[in-house]
């Protein structure tokens, strides 16, 4: 889940570590560390593919290292510099429409596939959203900007272009678009949802 976390928090720079074993967890001494970027276009399988690849190189170069030594010695961790985050739940990859474009795309990027997709809930039906872009659109950016989250500005059997927070954004479903939601004027917030029909809040769990 740390990935899933650096893509959502936009943290754009990590790297891999190679450290001993010891008694506790993750808490050997570093031997080595590789570094990879990880850019706002990537998705989690971007992601994934740069961390593999930082892992096949810095295998190569610590076993380079300890053949030269083998009683190479790391550094002591500094725990104040690390990052523990929490584990990730369904609600973490849901989308409200009053979240600004920017934070939708990195939760919509950070849970696309391979893995199952953010979610959009739309009275009982859970949306699977694999992808997300700026809206292109003909309304005027002033009018836009009037409009309430969650107002559908279009929509097509795998599109939906609808207002966030602060202008709109095009969310690309996985599988064709329910019928339900194709004459939709507006998707309220998952709260409101899943109030009034419970049943979508324990399909989430």
């Amino acid at each position: 889940h740390p990935l899933h976390w650096l893509i959502a928090l936009d943290i754009q720079h990590s790297q891999l570590s190679f450290f001993e074993m010891d008694e506790n967890v993750d808490t050997g001494k570093v031997l080595l560390q590789v570094p990879f970027e990880i850019f706002r276009s990537d998705t989690i399988a971007d992601a994934v593919k740069k961390m593999n690849l930082a892992g096949y190189l810095g295998t190569k170069m610590l076993y380079e290292r300890l053949k030269k030594n083998p009683a190479l010695v790391g550094k002591t961790q500094d725990h104040s510099q690390g990052n523990v985050w929490r584990k990730r739940t369904p609600h973490d990859v849901t989308l409200d429409l009053r979240l600004s474009t920017d934070l939708i795309i990195r939760i919509v990027r950070s849970f696309a596939p391979p893995y199952p997709c953010a979610n959009l809930i739309y009275k009982k039906d859970i949306i699977k959203i694999s992808d997300a872009v700026v809206a292109k659109q003909n309304i005027a950016i002033e009018d836009v900007h009037r409009l309430e989250p969650g107002n559908i500005l279009h929509i097509e059997k795998k599109a939906i272009t609808i207002k966030a927070a602060n202008e709109a954004i095009t969310l690309i479903s996985k599988d064709e678009l329910p019928e339900s939601i194709l004459s939709a004027k507006y998707i309220h917030p998952p709260s409101y949802y899943m109030q009034k029909w419970p049943e979508v809040l324990t399909a989430l769990q």
